[in-house]
């Protein structure tokens, strides 16, 4: 049989008060589903942002926590990963991060698995302020709704737009990741109107699509897989934060395509995948990518 590999999963969930990172259920259960699992925890935040947001971003991997995370990794011998934010302005800092991870996995004897990049943090500009991490100049804007709304308000979803997706192509340009996590992330919270179109994006779908082209392309010239993230399926506009058409497009540009479910529960790892599968089948996705040792392996799909 061949090996499922869900790509993106974490350690704990999105709750108060912030549980510990607990990683031997996660491995039994996805040896239970029959799927390699590989660890996307929340990499440290550059600094200003570790200090603001310790209730609103709480699962990010903090300075004492360092210690008993990377010590179940050694003591199940097995390989951590991340998944490191992109964030205008502070470049510098994560890669410094970036390289310390590395070098921590390293002295700890630690494979990689792999690093992956998402955009969950956007300039907080005039505007914005009240906004959960307005008064240092950015808004985590994908954890709660009413944050997201008030965001749009503000910033306008044509500013939205522009700032998400160029964002993503700095990313691209950093040389640091393995992966871009969640392309359509800015989906979260949308749902389809009375009118029948997007409640956040309805005028600008033409914009979004293009800017978010823009985007794979820019994965494409990095050398980068593009996750297709199964999470969007259970989300009110129930698809995968990778859409049919632009999956398309980045089969048509010989994009690696990696799974992933951004699982916080043991028991979501692999959800939604035979759902994915079905779709790239469709489109004429022959196999996916997963990851071991830091290198990518190719996973034939079943027609």
């Amino acid at each position: 049989m061949m090996k499922k590999y869900d790509n993106h999963a974490h350690l704990r969930q999105h709750i108060e008060p912030v549980p510990p990172h607990s990683l031997r259920p996660v491995i039994e259960t996805a040896k239970e589903k029959g799927v390699v699992v590989g660890i996307r925890e929340h990499a440290p935040l550059p600094r200003k942002l570790m200090e603001s947001y310790v209730s609103d971003y709480g699962v990010t991997v903090y300075d004492h926590e360092i210690e008993p995370f990377f010590k179940q990794f050694q003591e199940m011998n097995y390989p951590v990963g991340f998944e490191l934010d992109y964030i205008s302005g502070v470049e510098d800092e994560t890669i410094s991060i970036h390289k310390a991870l590395k070098e921590e996995s390293e002295r700890r004897g630690l494979e990689v698995s792999g690093i992956h990049g998402s955009v969950h943090f956007l300039p907080a500009a005039r505007g914005c302020e009240g906004l959960p991490g307005a008064d240092i100049g950015y808004v985590c804007w994908d954890l709660d709704e009413n944050v997201f709304r008030a965001y749009m308000e503000r910033r306008h979803p044509k500013q939205f737009i522009y700032d998400y997706f160029r964002s993503i192509v700095d990313l691209t340009k950093m040389g640091i990741y393995d992966a871009l996590s969640h392309l359509e992330l800015a989906r979260k919270f949308d749902r389809v109107g009375a009118n029948g179109e997007s409640v956040y994006f309805g005028e600008y779908e033409k914009l979004y699509d293009e800017l978010a082209r823009g985007a794979i392309e820019a994965v494409s010239e990095a050398g980068m897989a593009l996750e297709l993230n199964t999470a969007g399926l259970f989300r009110d506009l129930a698809r995968p934060y990778l859409s049919e058409a632009l999956a398309k497009y980045a089969l048509e540009l010989e994009v690696p395509i990696c799974l992933g479910s951004d699982a916080h529960r043991p028991q979501d790892i692999g959800a939604g995948f035979e759902t994915a599968e079905k779709m790239l089948a469709y489109i004429g996705v022959a196999s996916v990518v997963g990851f071991e040792k830091g290198n990518r392996v190719e996973i034939p799909l079943n027609k």
